[in-house]
């Protein structure tokens, strides 16, 4: 919380205090502000995450993106590990697109 709060922290068996310049990024698949309301999540680590909200539908109901993303990580994967994959099956995209 110091870190997110004041910027600096110090480290586990030191008493120097270190001041840092980071971003922190979240993601869950949780309701976050009905968690907090129950009690299972931190009041005050919410308020401190939650300065911008992104809402991005599941997959499942936007399966448009799916080819995308398919062709995004081959390309990726070949260029990290020097292949030349061309693409998805159309028996395998049928069955990425099938999946819920």
């Amino acid at each position: 919380m110091r870190v997110l709060e004041e910027r600096c922290y110090e480290p586990l068996g030191s008493s120097k205090t270190i001041k840092t310049n980071v971003r922190i990024v979240t993601a869950t698949n949780q309701d976050l502000a009905q968690r907090v309301e129950q009690g299972s999540f931190r009041k005050d680590l919410y308020y401190r995450i939650n300065v911008v909200k992104l809402e991005l539908a599941p997959l499942a109901r936007r399966k448009e993106d799916i080819p995308l993303l398919a062709e995004h990580f081959i390309a990726r994967l070949n260029k990290l590990r020097n292949k030349s994959i061309l693409g998805l099956s159309h028996e395998t995209l049928a069955i990425f697109m099938r999946h819920d």
